[in-house]
């Protein structure tokens, strides 16, 4: 079965391995092995290679017994000698590893853990062994020395206990990072690897007790009894372990089947399905495919890879593996090797081809439904028949459980239909609906609701008619007076007609005018069955009726002054003509109702080509001209105003004077219509700016500059709108509402922009923006 990778059991492993190779180095200086040392080193290695292959699993990794014999041979022959036996012992039990996953296997990529392992045996004991012999005095080996075994009894009592206590807490550690989901037979585990690390001491004073009388053999006879030790502990262990395997997946497999026949939504019964697979067979790859009979189309509601959940696409039914278990009904086992199988039972071999797979089919009362399968892309992988028994129980479970949800699911799709029909009715309306049931509770509240109020449509439902809240209150336009008038009202069985009526709602971003009407439901029988409060987006409307009064109002002022003097000169002209003209008022008059005329030919001119400037008809007409000429041309004729208001004009010109290619006449004008602008607001004694900055070859920008009450940041976009005025905004004249419009337009047409900013210490700056056109 395939582990989860753990990314800590690498670290740690390398950790172990790098501390193994300085203990190695520091006991090889301090008691470097002799030439005589030979035939027991050879010993020693051969010893521990055989113990290395015969390992005992503790808790989530291998035990070996090689610590048993190396503590013996330690304190015989010291430090240097143990670990360089160590070292050989178990490289040799990794090449006869390594030779047999050749022959077996016929690669090597599953070496890995193997050679994982070996490190880390070969740094803990390599590791604990130096320090415990250095830690008391025993680095040297009593062989190189005479030694009284009433006077050295103590330090070995001290050492074997103190390398058990070290190897075994620091074995127990390595367990407790690594394993991600808890240790399971803890007490029996821990139980067992106290016992095995107090028999360090007892084979010590063995080997003490022999030593004097065997010399080098000492260590065949305690690597023998070491060893018929291990096959024993090897060769019980595998019942124990089989059968606490076969309890862990009883007692997963029972919990499953609580789950399972507990859950009756498929989501949920998916997720049980994934952390159960996840715990009870350790993979972290696994999928559940699903066949629809009508388009023999195969679905995936569960697909897991490397952990994650997947969302893979339907597919036609094939020839894969997943679709031959579907037609076959019967489960297929790929322990390893995924390539050379597929094609040993004729399936091709793709790039992302499995290298270990099982499938087993879900099947009901009727026929095949689906397949549950595991698979690995590790060659390291490698399944077996115990797992392919396991997960055949857990897809009869889960088949049924399956079947019971996809039935409760197709039982409850008409509904969902028609709810989800309705909904989408509903909240395709523009309109908010909001329905009260006889309960006066809020029962259904369409999208258009938020998008009015902006208020979310959970907010809402639950509430009670005289239990809004009174964010709720205010979103629909009820005063706590209002609540308790109607409630009477709209809960009586006649039927009741409710006037519309407008309010304003104020957003965080916008102003709105909302229109709500409350219609009374009714049943068959005429009795009260719930209220509905319809809100409606009136601002446009509003807002337009608004915008033809104003509209209306300016041009009934703006007209009415110019035709009253026209008419008023005519009367002059026609009672002078016919006297004779005595007075000499007859030309004057003349030059007035030409006056009046022009001007409202000016305005009803202004309003036709603002119309063709917003519907793209108008056509520039560019020429060449002087830029700074032309405002010249227009500070000119603004000059006699300016002195009657009492108002300075500057202008300062741009570094360099060039020509420019626009078109003149609508140029002139905007630049006109920004000066009489700032005519109209500036102050008596206060000066107008304009400012030309053509330093950049592509762009001009004109500034106009004046001391006026500048112009509030939230209209300084309706500003360029036509007829629009600033409330509570004096000028000294009254104006038409078209000239900042006509500006707009114009700017645009030449591919420019224009905005205003309010100035430091008072007043607007109006800018102007344009592509030079400039001739080169």
């Amino acid at each position: 079965m395939p582990k989860i990778d753990n990314q800590q059991q690498r670290t740690l492993t390398i950790i172990v391995l790098t501390i193994g190779v300085i203990a190695l180095i520091v006991g090889t200086f301090q008691s470097p092995p002799h030439l005589d040392q030979t035939l027991p080193l050879v010993s020693l290695v051969l010893i521990v290679a055989a113990l290395q292959l015969l390992p005992l699993k503790l808790f989530s990794r291998n035990l070996s017994f090689i610590h048993l014999i190396l503590f013996s041979a330690g304190i015989i022959y010291g430090s240097g000698f143990v670990s360089w036996g160590t070292t050989l012992g178990i490289t040799a039990s990794l090449g006869i590893l390594f030779l047999n996953k050749l022959r077996v296997n016929n690669h090597a990529n599953g070496f890995s853990s193997i050679l994982s392992e070996g490190f880390f045996s070969f740094g803990l004991n390599t590791f604990t062994l130096v320090l415990t012999l250095a830690i008391f005095g025993l680095g040297s080996g009593i062989s190189s020395r005479s030694f009284e075994l009433a006077s050295d009894w103590q330090s070995i009592l001290g050492a074997g206990l103190f390398f058990g206590i070290l190897h075994g807490g620091l074995f127990a550690f390595s367990n407790f990072v690594e394993t991600q989901n808890g240790l399971r037979n803890l007490n029996w585990d821990l139980l067992t690897l106290i016992s095995i690390e107090t028999l360090p001491v007892f084979f010590g004073f063995i080997s003490l007790l022999i030593f004097p009388f065997l010399g080098g053999g000492t260590l065949i006879i305690i690597g023998a009894a070491v060893f018929a030790i291990t096959l024993m502990v090897y060769y019980l262990s595998a019942p124990r372990n089989i059968l606490e395997r076969r309890l862990q997946e009883l007692s997963a497999l029972e919990q499953i089947s609580r789950i399972l026949s507990a859950e009756i939504d498929l989501d949920n019964l998916l997720d049980s399905i994934q952390a159960q697979v996840t715990d009870l067979l350790n993979v972290d790859n696994f999928y559940v495919a699903l066949l629809d009979p009508i388009d023999q189309h195969i679905w995936y509601p569960l697909a897991v890879k490397n952990g994650e959940r997947q969302n893979w696409q339907r597919r036609a039914l094939t020839d894969r593996l997943t679709d031959r278990v579907l037609r076959e009904g019967k489960p297929i086992l790929i322990p390893s090797e995924g390539g050379k199988q597929l094609s040993a039972i004729g399936l091709p071999v793709g790039e992302n081809a499995p290298c270990a797979w099982i499938g087993v089919p879900l099947i009901t009362s009727k026929n095949t439904i689906g397949c549950l399968a595991l698979f690995s892309m590790s060659p390291e992988a490698k399944f077996t028949e115990d797992d392919l028994n396991l997960l055949t129980i857990l897809s009869g479970q889960t088949s049924v459980a399956i079947e019971i949800a996809l039935h409760n699911a197709l039982l409850s799709s008409d509904i969902t239909i028609g709810r989800d029909r309705l909904t989408t009715i509903l909240n395709s309306i523009q309109e908010g609906l909001i329905l009260f049931d006889t309960d006066n509770k809020i029962s259904m509240v369409n999208e258009a609701v938020t998008v009015i109020t902006g208020i979310p449509q959970s907010d809402f439902i639950g509430h009670t008619y005289a239990g809004l809240t009174r964010e709720l209150r205010d979103a629909i336009g009820f005063t706590p007076e209002d609540m308790k008038s109607q409630l009477h009202q709209i809960t009586e069985e006649d039927s009741k007609i409710f006037e519309k009526s407008v309010y304003k709602l104020k957003k965080s971003t916008a102003e709105l005018f909302v229109e709500r009407s409350l219609i009374q439901v009714l049943d068959e029988g005429k009795k009260y069955s719930g209220t509905i409060i319809t809100l409606r987006n009136v601002t446009e409307e509003i807002q337009l009726k608004q915008t033809q009064e104003l509209i209306s109002e300016t041009l009934v002022h703006d007209l009415r002054s110019p035709l009253s003097s026209t008419i008023s000169a005519l009367d002059v002209i026609s009672d002078a003509h016919a006297s004779g003209d005595p007075a000499g008022i007859l030309d004057p008059s003349i030059q007035i109702a030409m006056r009046s005329s022009k001007r409202l030919l000016s305005m009803v001119e202004s309003i036709m080509e603002i119309n063709r400037m917003e519907s793209g008809k108008l056509e520039l007409s560019r020429t060449n001209f002087e830029l700074e000429e032309l405002i010249k041309e227009s500070i000119s004729e603004h000059k006699i105003l300016a002195e009657e208001y009492q108002v300075g004009i500057i202008f300062e010109p741009g570094e360099n004077s060039h020509i420019v290619k626009m078109d003149e006449e609508k140029i002139q004008r905007v630049i006109s219509n920004l000066v009489d602008n700032a005519l109209k607001f500036s102050p008596e004694g206060e000066d107008i700016l304009i400012e030309l900055d053509n330093s950049d070859l592509d762009v001009i920008s004109i500034h106009v500059l004046d001391r006026g009450p500048g112009v509030p940041a939230d209209y300084a976009d309706s500003i360029f709108d036509r007829f629009f005025q600033i409330p509570n905004h004096s000028s000294r004249k009254r104006g038409t509402g078209l000239g900042l419009t006509y500006c707009r337009l114009a700017v645009d047409a030449h591919g420019g922009r224009i905005w205003v900013e309010n100035r430091t210490g008072g007043g607007s700056n109006f800018t102007v923006e344009l592509p030079s056109g400039e001739q080169k």
